[in-house]
């Protein structure tokens, strides 16, 4: 058993055999391969099978993660969640950096609403947080 199958058998137990596709593999396999040699060239890997399949719309990736989100009880990104502390957010950083007696318990992450993390960046790229940027 060569050094890839020992990483690509130790991942998929952890994920499950259908969770990295064949093609995905291979790529990874080849991008790091010790040989320089072996490694493909820019060219043949952008003609890699794994690059030119299709892949899920924009839409059907926000309704798969706002799926997600849903089943472990969260809100969407876009869902109207009114905050009646305007603080709620610097008290998460407080109870995540240990400071005063702030604690995650004393907080109704209920409030939490995400917001942006950085104005103008793309829509396909855009990143949440809870602190104020």
């Amino acid at each position: 058993m060569n050094r890839f199958d020992q990483f690509w058998k130790q991942h998929i137990s952890s994920k499950g055999q259908s969770f990295y596709s064949k093609n995905f593999m291979s790529l990874i396999s080849i991008m790091f391969a010790d040989e320089p040699s072996n490694r493909m060239t820019l060219a043949e890997l952008l003609s890699h099978p794994w690059l030119n399949e299709d892949v899920a719309t924009e839409e059907e990736v926000i309704e798969e993660m706002n799926n997600r989100r849903a089943t472990i009880g969260g809100t969407t990104p876009d869902a109207d969640v009114p905050s009646s502390d305007p603080n709620i957010f610097e008290k998460v950083m407080q109870a995540h950096r240990g400071e005063g007696d702030v604690t995650l318990e004393n907080i109704n992450v209920s409030e939490l609403k995400a917001k942006p993390y950085k104005e103008g960046i793309s829509k396909g790229n855009c990143f949440y947080s809870t602190s104020d940027p």
